[in-house]
């Protein structure tokens, strides 16, 4: 659960709160974390979400202590971040966006790129602690959409 204080919150960032919740409550894809709901409580804006028991990747990476993660590890998280990239709201990815997922090559970057500029939503604060994994094979999640927005 994400807790934001709105105690001695401007304006602009309790706007900011309630739109990160508003937000992932109209995504709806296996790469993002999961939407339970919103509620306000002793001044606090309280947004529950599922549960990654995978920690987030910056703690897998630490955990790693130097040794190189395995290629096909990263192509694996690499596509499911792009996955997650790509959500529309409540929609499903279109056949083409699921084929150069699922065709990921050595144009791996240039397909990145595609999906940054071709997304509805603007995470703008990817990086490895917003980026959960649960379950037996770390699946990716995107999470903390706190500095996101409508494009």
């Amino acid at each position: 659960m994400k807790v934001i204080s709105l105690a001695k919150a401007s304006k602009e960032e309790r706007e900011d709160a309630e739109r990160e919740a508003k937000l992932l409550s109209d995504l709806n894809h296996e790469n993002i974390i999961y939407y339970v709901e919103a509620f306000e409580q002793k001044g606090k804006l309280c947004i529950l979400t599922e549960y990654c028991d995978g920690g987030d990747m910056a703690e897998e990476l630490e955990n790693q202590n130097g040794v190189p993660l395995p290629e096909c590890r990263i192509v694996e998280w690499l596509k499911q971040i792009c996955c997650g990239l790509q959500v529309r709201h409540k929609a499903e990815l279109s056949t083409s966006a699921m084929s150069m997922i699922k065709g990921v090559t050595s144009g791996f970057v240039l397909t990145f790129f595609q999906f940054l500029h071709t997304r509805h939503v603007l995470h703008r604060d990817l990086k490895t602690q917003n980026i959960y994994l649960t379950g037996p094979d770390k699946k990716v999640k995107l999470g903390d959409l706190g500095l996101a927005k409508y494009v």
